[in-house]
């Protein structure tokens, strides 16, 4: 199972993650989501960070990002994928259906 995050702004993309205030949490396997979920979070850096760890996300959909936060997320083992717009569903289920996912499953393949 994989758990990807997606910052939401009015259904799209937050344009900048570190200014986010919703969250978008879905639990995929086989490219389909499973399990979905609504955060608020609270705006900041270290906010941010821990609620990904705290919340176990593998993946991060987003637009812009800090390299600061963006290279602390790595350290901490999610993934990062950046400079994404548009409808925050529409991202979801690309990513999903696209080799993203496939990487993402191939990679945790014994």
């Amino acid at each position: 199972m994989t758990t990807i995050a997606v910052p939401t702004w009015e259904g799209r993309v937050s344009p900048v993650f570190d200014e986010a205030s919703a969250l978008l949490v879905v639990d995929a396997e086989d490219g389909r989501a499973s399990r979905r979920r609504t955060y608020s979070i609270q705006q900041g850096c270290w906010s941010h960070l821990h609620t990904m760890l705290d919340l176990r996300v593998d993946v991060l959909l987003c637009g812009a990002i800090t390299q600061a936060l963006a290279g602390l997320l790595e350290a901490a083992g999610v993934r990062v994928v950046s400079q994404i717009s548009g409808p925050a569903q529409a991202v979801l289920d690309e990513y999903l259906h696209s080799a993203g996912f496939a990487q993402e499953t191939a990679e945790e393949a014994p």
